[in-house]
């Protein structure tokens, strides 16, 4: 026995009052019993899930009644009319019979347990395991034997509800009861859905599915397998065969989902691109479909398929859909090519000397000089290749308003010639088009030819000559005009064929102006001249009224056609 003291000691410590503290413990231990309490009494007696132990589990029938189960018994809820081929009756079945003769009558009827129905003056019908059509076909055959005078319609009125069992990789396994008219994929919301791995860091919580919405296994139950169903194609393409109705007794298995499992991946012009899990049955098709479908911009007549063994093989499932069958193997890539940007196909004009000269398709921006000339035919023997005029609409230039605007800036500087006093200098001017380049296509054709690289844009004219352009010799000599090109001549031989420098004539400042880029060079003996040059012989200091400003003039717009080749050469 304890001594009398402690037990003293011991009531006097009940006694006492309480602390906060042990005041504040005392009040939550009592709201979260009245919680508990509350939330038993919201659970329906004999709910719908049964643990796997079989008993009832409440917070597995509360969880049912919130992945959107019926609530109250006879709900039903269809997504539209039963297909009568597709839905299986079963023992719970409601039928209505309508008899029409010999006199109007009708009676409800159920499918018992051992899936039969009962048919006033005939008997028992057996229509469990049957289609819907199925079962109306046995009942009319059946009426017809025994009643000679007879016509009768029936009517699924109520689907029925039975038990399926789901198990795996989900938050709840366990046995639920469901509807007729339910799918794989409401069993799994039943079962509280798809277990997840739920992980936390500073940036947030991440959660993944644990187990795989590809290859979900429904087991009869009589044990064989009656398929797998593909609840991501499901989700993504609305395709219900891959969520079939359920069916009596049926189990329903996820997997969990393999880390580094086999996978196919589907990307370029689709709706929702990605890896996905690698199921046997894939095909080109349902990749497509798992991708949410081609967009708007796709090529169907494109489409890459890559795979690990073997290189990219190009499908075209316009002229020829059967391909969508084709079969994808692990690790395949689907890459599906966009349509060109119709917005940018623009012509281009070819003439001369090529094989077959006319009017041609061009993507602007991208269609280069090499792909137009072999779309051509290419050059003919007879070609001035070295000759080549690219003549480009001056709207497509890109930096004409800027050109413009540096032109004008010459214009109204004191510097510049008054073009009026100097008609000489005005005709070269007005002669000289700076949306024309000239080019030597000698070796276009080749990979590492600069020319070849150009870009092209709609509108653009392409000509060939069959003889090679002059060169222009201007300013301070005898015979100012267009001298024959000839091959390996230097500067001093086009000054004499056009008469040679007259008394004022400062040769040694003689300026080249380059056909190809309009950039000037200064006087060189050993500089080679090209067709369509421009030589230009200024006057002595004493006659040097024009100079200046003719030399000021050619270095801008030179400099302006060399950035517009760059800008050429950029974005092709």
């Amino acid at each position: 026995m304890a001594p009398r003291g402690s037990s003293l000691k011991r009531s006097s410590i009940l006694r006492a009052p309480l602390s906060a503290t042990g005041a504040r413990t005392g009040l939550i231990v009592v709201a979260l019993v009245c919680l508990t309490c509350t939330l038993l009494g919201q659970i329906p007696s004999g709910g719908s899930s049964m643990s796997p132990g079989g008993s009832p589990n409440d917070l597995q029938s509360l969880l049912s009644r919130s992945a959107g189960l019926p609530a109250k018994s006879g709900e039903v809820f269809f997504e539209g009319a039963v297909n009568p081929d597709e839905y299986v009756v079963g023992p719970g079945d409601q039928f209505m019979l309508y008899f029409w003769k010999p006199t109007y009558s009708e009676v409800s009827a159920t499918v018992n347990a051992e899936g039969e129905l009962a048919v006033p003056l005939v008997g028992m019908v057996r229509v469990a395991d049957r289609t819907l059509n199925r079962a109306k076909a046995e009942i009319d055959e059946a009426v017809a034997r025994s009643m000679r005078i007879a016509a009768v319609s029936s009517s699924l009125v109520t689907p029925r509800r039975f038990r399926v069992h789901v198990t795996g990789a989900v938050n709840f396994p366990g046995t639920y009861v469901v509807r007729a008219t339910d799918r794989i994929a409401d069993a799994i919301d039943a079962a509280g859905g798809f277990a997840r791995t739920v992980s936390f860091s500073k940036d947030g919580i991440d959660s993944a599915n644990i187990g795989s919405l590809r290859q979900i296994a429904v087991v009869n139950r009589d044990g064989s397998l009656s398929g797998t169903a593909d609840l991501a194609l499901f989700f993504r393409s609305g395709v219900t065969s891959a969520n079939p109705l359920l069916r009596d007794g049926q189990s329903i298995n996820v997997p969990e989902k393999t880390d580094g499992g086999p996978s196919i991946t589907v990307t370029g012009s689709v709706r929702s691109g990605g890896s996905f899990e690698w199921k046997q049955s894939d095909d080109l098709g349902t990749a497509i479909k798992l991708a949410g479908g081609l967009s708007e911009t796709a090529d169907g007549r494109s489409i890459q398929v890559i795979g690990r063994s073997g290189g990219p093989k190009s499908l075209d499932i316009v002229t020829t859909p059967g391909l969508l069958t084709t079969k994808l193997a692990p690790g395949d890539h689907v890459l599906v090519v966009g349509a060109p940007d119709t917005s940018r196909i623009g012509s281009v004009l070819i003439s001369g000397e090529v094989a077959h000269p006319g009017g041609y398709a061009v993507t602007s921006g991208e269609t280069t000089l090499r792909d137009i000339l072999a779309s051509a035919g290419g050059l003919l023997p007879t070609a001035a290749a070295q000759s080549a005029r690219l003549i480009r609409d001056p709207k497509q230039d890109p930096l004409l308003p800027e050109r413009d605007r540096i032109l004008a800036e010459l214009f109204r500087s004191s510097q510049v010639i008054s073009l009026e006093n100097d008609p000489g200098l005005a005709a070269e001017f007005a002669r000289w088009d700076y949306s024309t380049v000239v080019l030597d296509l000698s070796h276009a054709e080749s990979l590492n030819n600069e020319a070849g690289d150009i870009v092209l844009h709609s509108g653009d004219r392409l000509e060939i000559p069959r003889t090679p352009l002059g060169v222009r010799v201007v300013g301070a000599v005898n015979e100012a005009g267009e001298v024959a090109w000839q091959a390996d001549e230097d500067i001093r031989y086009y000054i004499d064929a056009a008469g040679g420098k007259n008394k004022g004539g400062w040769v040694h400042r003689a300026m080249i102006i380059k056909a190809r880029n309009g950039s000037q060079i200064r006087y060189q003996s050993s500089l080679p001249i090209d067709p369509g040059d421009l030589i230009y012989v200024p006057p002595k200091p004493a006659y040097a009224s024009a100079w200046n400003s003719f030399k000021d003039f050619i270095a801008t717009a030179a400099q302006v056609a060399t950035v517009v080749l760059v800008v050429q050469q950029t974005t092709k």
